[in-house]
């Protein structure tokens, strides 16, 4: 059965009879135009509308010449006269007639059951089944029997062994020790090779470790020659001075010795025993200088370590991130990072004339945030200073006046009330100290 592709009526339109194909049609093969012609062989017969709509069923024949036998081909036809959406197919332009797609008028396919069983975990067995096959060229063997003679001119002879030579079970035994016996000399070899590439690995690597102990003592020895020349030509500390002192007392002890051994008379032994004593005088001053030197040194050390605790981030162990440390900048430790630069710039020297007064400027516009006898201090100071700087005096002439003023601006850093982070390193609690020259000022 064939369904046809037939075109779409239009119910609004159409008239009260129409004609339907008879039931009897011929198809003819035109070869010239390749082309089904169908030729009605009965006349048309009416069908009311206004009836239901009743299938038909079509014997059409195909004809396709005098030599060639026809085909019959059977056709039903659903006449449904009902309005179809149009979802797709073709219009006339001129006729306006549709014409829909065989997937269209065509019955939907059923749904398949679904309590049918498709899949399932029960054990099935496999069904093999036996086929013969006639291959296109046979081949075979034929062995030489009495009544049949084969030509042995081209067959050669394959041996398993040399010679054609029976190798036996016991020739078998003995290529497997022999073999086996090869295989543990390999073996041992191997390892005595790796034991001896190993001891030698360890000996090289306990001649290093000597050779880096005894580099380690050696510098060792050296940084300590350093530090004790350092300490004698440069002393900060005070067993650096005991030291001194000791080896001075030391060196008078043995001139002394020498001179009572060596002098021969009690004026050369006078004369020998003045000119020690203006030695060791002179040692003492040099002495005395060095451990002036060292107080300066050591006092402007501790004010910068103090500083710089002071402008250090806090620092705060998280948990979140394996215990690692968080440096966190707040607003205190920001504002002591600030006074701290102004003081390493009013203590820095080679400043040219403009980035003296540069500094100054800086200095003045921070301690006028607060008005108190300290800050004036230090705003009159800076204000001789730029003059005198303004009328080109020496450099000679503001040594007093710059370590008066960085004395005073140090006291600004250190005072909890300009600067929070500062209250960490009071030692006096602040209500038993007199404050008077940080108290603020009222104004007028």
């Amino acid at each position: 059965m064939t369904d046809v592709l037939l075109p779409e009526m239009n119910t609004e339109e159409q008239p009260e009879h129409v004609d339907v194909e008879s039931e009897s049609v011929d198809v003819t093969y035109n070869q010239e135009n390749n082309v089904e012609e169908i030729e009605v062989q009965n006349e048309a017969s009416f069908l009311n509308v206004s009836s239901a709509p009743q299938d038909r069923i079509l014997q059409l024949e195909m004809y396709y010449g005098e030599s060639i036998p026809s085909k019959f081909i059977t056709l039903e036809i659903t006449n449904a006269f009902v309005k179809k959406p149009f979802i797709g197919g073709f219009r006339h332009k001129l006729s306006q007639v549709e014409y829909h797609h065989a997937s269209t008028q065509t019955d939907k396919p059923q749904k398949e059951d679904k309590d049918i069983v498709k899949i399932h975990r029960e054990t099935q067995t496999k069904k093999f089944k036996s086929r013969s096959q006639q291959t296109s060229r046979e081949q075979g063997t034929q062995m030489a029997k009495p009544g049949v003679t084969l030509d042995e001119q081209y067959d050669r002879t394959v041996y398993l062994v040399p010679l054609g030579k029976y190798f036996d079970s016991d020739q078998l035994e003995a290529l497997r020790l022999r073999m086996a016996i090869k295989i543990q000399s390999f073996m041992r070899g191997w390892r005595a090779r790796t034991l001896a590439k190993g001891m030698h690995r360890e000996q090289l690597e306990k001649r290093r470790k000597e050779q880096e102990k005894e580099r380690l003592a050696q510098e060792e020895i050296e940084e300590n020659r350093r530090t004790e020349i350092n300490r004698r030509m440069h002393p900060k500390t005070k067993a650096d001075f005991e030291v001194m002192y000791n080896e001075l007392e030391q060196w008078r002890r043995q001139e002394t010795d020498k001179i009572n051994s060596t002098a021969t008379s009690q004026e050369e032994k006078t004369k020998r025993l003045q000119e020690l004593l203006r030695r060791q005088t002179k040692l003492l001053q040099t002495i005395d200088r060095l451990k002036s030197r060292a107080s300066q040194t050591n006092a402007y050390d501790k004010i910068h370590n103090r500083l710089a605790k002071m402008s250090m981030p806090k620092e705060i162990e998280n948990a979140t991130y394996d215990n690692k440390s968080v440096y966190v900048e707040t607003p205190y430790t920001i504002r002591a990072k600030e006074l701290t630069e102004l003081h390493h710039g009013l203590n820095t020297e080679n400043l040219s004339v403009d980035e003296r007064l540069d500094v100054l400027l800086h200095v003045k516009w921070t301690v006028k945030e607060f008005d108190c006898r300290l800050t004036r201090d230090i705003v009159d100071l800076i204000d001789r200073e730029a003059d005198l700087l303004n009328r080109g005096r020496k450099e000679q002439y503001f040594e007093g006046c710059r370590k008066r003023l960085s004395n005073l601006f140090l006291q600004f850093v250190e005072t909890p009330e300009f600067n929070p982070e500062a209250l960490r390193f009071v030692k006096v609690p602040l209500e038993n100290t007199r404050r008077d020259h940080v108290q603020l000022l009222s104004k007028k």
